[in-house]
């Protein structure tokens, strides 16, 4: 499968996400404001399992890090989310990520990223929830060029209490000034794998 094909099956799945967060919002339960559980189809969810509600606010961490063998030179990454589930299945996202690289010549680099994501937990198996989603957003920092970033990603999380649980993930992402360099520049991006601890509250 090529990197343009899974794009476009993952764009598609975030358009069919918001097509059923609007049917999702106009059934039943969702007018009065509160947390209760919709009428989402109860036999794709285990009622007794950890689940995530519209209205749930959600906070992930994740990082990486590596070095030489002398640890001359190390770098790091981290990835804070702050999230929020507009529907059961529907969560928006903001996204910071910051990286760090100590170079033994003595040069130290920061970088971040902030984006802002959206991601649809399309099925729910109990403890276990995968999602697609998609991110968008803008690349700075030291010795890199300052510019957009976007892509789609996927995943799962895995709930290891009520409010506690294990997020594994992968994003395609790839870097572009304009509109028209995205397109020059979709097949040149990289995948980004990530595993964290996050929390809903």
């Amino acid at each position: 499968m090529s990197k343009r094909t899974l794009g476009i099956g993952i764009a598609l799945s975030v358009l069919m996400a918001g097509a059923a967060a609007y049917a999702q919002l106009n059934e039943p339960g969702f007018n009065d404001g509160d947390r209760t559980r919709s009428t989402r189809d109860t036999a794709t969810r285990l009622q007794d399992e950890p689940d995530f509600y519209r209205g749930d606010r959600t906070f992930s961490v994740s990082g990486s890090g590596s070095s030489d063998e002398d640890f001359d030179s190390n770098n790091g990454t981290m990835d804070l989310e702050l999230g929020y589930f507009v529907t059961d299945a529907l969560s928006v996202a903001v996204r910071q990520g910051l990286g760090f690289a100590d170079y033994n010549n003595g040069r130290d680099d920061w970088t971040g990223s902030t984006r802002l994501g959206l991601d649809w937990f399309f099925v729910d198996l109990g403890r276990v929830h995968p999602y697609v989603g998609a991110s968008i957003g803008y690349i700075y920092g030291d010795g890199v060029r300052e510019q957009f970033i976007a892509g789609p990603d996927a995943g799962v999380r895995f709930f290891l209490n009520d409010t506690t649980y294990l997020t594994l993930g992968v994003e395609y992402q790839f870097l572009f000034k304009d509109s028209d360099e995205a397109e020059e520049t979709y097949n040149d991006g990289r995948f980004v794998y990530g595993l964290g601890m996050g929390l809903r509250f």
